[in-house]
């Protein structure tokens, strides 16, 4: 979405968006989280379209027809940002395209370490994936938070030495490998085949079904003295976002509770 004015968006916030699409469609809106984090107000926001029914449906149709562009608005950015300054580790756990919502996140914390704004903290995003369809799409978005963590750029840091926050990913896919996309499965022999070479010191791991969750969570929850100058023990931050009918029983057999389901979610780009 390109604006004409620039807006502020933190982590975690949305949009209503209204886009005429037909003869009913003054009628419709519907609210998208931004996936796009950045330190300045900005012009242009990224959203992912859920296909339901309704405005997402009509929107589709209308890119099929080959739409390239349309006028719209939208009211917000609403809702508040999970603050997770002071905490020792950072675990964010997404389910299909509920890691749309943790993107900005990631691009805000790998800031905030740089910047010398928080103290270094490990940050692991576990990461399900139902169907590599609709999750290809978000590559750029964790390829861009994980480039961001890698850089050497002093100048926001106050010509301080950068602090490196330590991205690190856990995937695992459902899908049997030979029938997913080429660049996809390109992708993930590319990633075992560092692993094999690196084992335990690469950035993305890549599991398929059997994602050993339990023991992820325990090494990433061990409790340990407190770090540098913090008083306090390890404090553990844990953001769980979640997309889709069935990857509900997937999180509740894992954390034995239910917890709301990421709203909005998508796999078309409208910018």
């Amino acid at each position: 979405m390109t604006l004409r004015k620039p807006v502020k968006v933190e982590p975690g916030q949305y949009i209503n968006l209204w886009i005429p699409l037909g003869p009913l469609s003054g009628l419709q809106s519907h609210t998208f989280t931004v996936a796009n984090w950045s330190i300045r107000a900005q012009t242009e926001l990224k959203v992912f379209v859920g296909v339901n029914r309704g405005l997402t449906s009509k929107l589709r149709d209308a890119v099929k027809r080959g739409l390239k562009s349309n006028i719209g608005l939208y009211m917000g950015p609403y809702g508040a940002t999970i603050a997770m300054k002071g905490y020792e580790t950072i675990l964010l756990v997404a389910t299909g395209l509920g890691v749309v919502a943790v993107a900005p996140y990631l691009q805000g914390l790998v800031h905030a370490t740089r910047a010398h704004e928080i103290r270094s903290a490990p940050v692991h995003l576990i990461w399900h994936i139902p169907s590599w369809k609709q999750a290809h799409a978000v590559f750029d978005i964790i390829d861009f938070a994980l480039a961001l963590d890698e850089g050497d750029d002093t100048e926001e840091g106050g010509g301080k030495p950068p602090q490196i926050s330590g991205i690190k990913i856990s995937m695992c896919y459902e899908e049997e490998k030979s029938s997913l996309p080429p660049k996809v499965q390109l992708f993930i022999r590319e990633m075992e085949k560092k692993e094999s070479e690196k084992p335990g010191r690469t950035r993305i791991k890549v599991y398929n079904r059997d994602l050993p969750l339990e023991t992820l969570l325990i090494n990433d929850a061990v409790i340990s003295p407190a770090q540098g100058d913090s008083e306090k023990p390890t404090m553990i931050a844990v953001v769980v976002i979640t997309h889709g009918g069935s990857d509900n029983d997937v999180r509740d057999s894992h954390f034995g509770t239910r917890v709301a389901p990421s709203y909005i979610l998508p796999h078309w780009d409208i910018s």
